[in-house]
């Protein structure tokens, strides 16, 4: 279960994620629909999660379960994880100290800052920097024309399988 309270499984093959939502959840993106699939199929670079239906399932009399259907965004093998980071841009109340040295574990903004501070982490071109900048302006106009405030980033540190194959000792 999440944070939020969200029922969290995936499929056998680990592709896909299904969480359950709220009905408000839902509405918002019964609204955003047909612009959110725009948006991610004009624009392939998009680091917005890939959401492949939104559902609404009632049993009889039973109140609706409202499930959210969307493509794994971890997508190497956790034995090659470094480290995973769920980046909001703030700094409050955005470090875990539970599991840090999981590398499964998503760590806050405040862990990530603490780690590049202590070490050399992460190497990234400035022109890498100032890509990634751009997408998540251009992401972030898409959520704000709904009024979404709750946008992260999962940010994901591996190391490279083919390198690790290699310099096996």
């Amino acid at each position: 279960m999440g944070k939020s309270g969200a029922f969290m499984f995936f499929t056998k093959d680990q592709r896909f994620l299904l969480k359950t939502m709220t009905k408000e959840d839902f509405n918002a993106w019964m609204k955003m629909f047909k612009s959110y699939f725009q948006h991610v199929n004009c624009f392939k670079e998009s680091l917005l999660a890939r959401v492949y239906g939104v559902y609404s399932i009632q049993m009889d009399d039973k109140e609706p379960v409202y499930l959210l259907m969307m493509g794994n965004t971890k997508p190497c093998e956790s034995i090659y994880i470094k480290k995973m980071f769920d980046l909001k841009g703030s700094m409050v109340k955005r470090e875990t100290f539970k599991n840090l040295n999981k590398n499964t574990n998503a760590l806050k903004d405040l862990n990530l800052l603490h780690l590049t501070t202590d070490e050399i982490f992460i190497r990234m071109y400035p022109e890498d920097i100032n890509q990634i900048l751009d997408i998540m302006a251009y992401d972030i106009s898409l959520v704000s024309q709904f009024n979404l405030m709750d946008y992260s980033l999962l940010f994901t540190v591996a190391y490279n399988p083919l390198y690790v194959e290699e310099n096996k000792d």
